[in-house]
């Protein structure tokens, strides 16, 4: 049997379509936006590409970083979540490691085909 792979998107491609029209897009349409200034760093995006999507597209990308900020704003009104004014001011930094805690378990593994 031959293994047939069909191109898609690359990570730098998800990355960079992410950062560009999906976290400012989302950001405004869940609410954070004009009050808070919301940073996910690359790291952290390409975890979530990476361990919780598995497809050529960016659909079920745009999903997760959809209910991520949807967690974030919860997180935010439930007090979860404190913002030192004085220094940071309305900025949210996510980093790699702050994914986790906003879903249970990652849905897929980092394994190498």
């Amino acid at each position: 049997m031959e293994l047939i792979f069909i191109p898609g998107y690359t990570d730098v491609d998800k990355l960079n379509i992410a950062k560009k029209y999906f976290i400012p897009k989302i950001s405004q349409e869940v609410g954070l936006s004009p009050k808070y200034d919301v940073h996910i760093d690359d790291s952290a995006i390409l975890k979530v590409i990476r361990q919780y999507t598995r497809e050529a597209g960016v659909r079920e990308l745009s999903r997760k970083l959809e209910a991520l900020m949807r967690r974030l704003g919860k997180k935010l009104l439930l007090g979860e979540i404190k913002l030192d004014e004085q220094k940071d001011g309305n900025k949210i930094k996510i980093k790699d490691s702050d994914v986790e805690s906003f879903w249970v378990f990652h849905f897929f593994l980092n394994l190498k085909m």
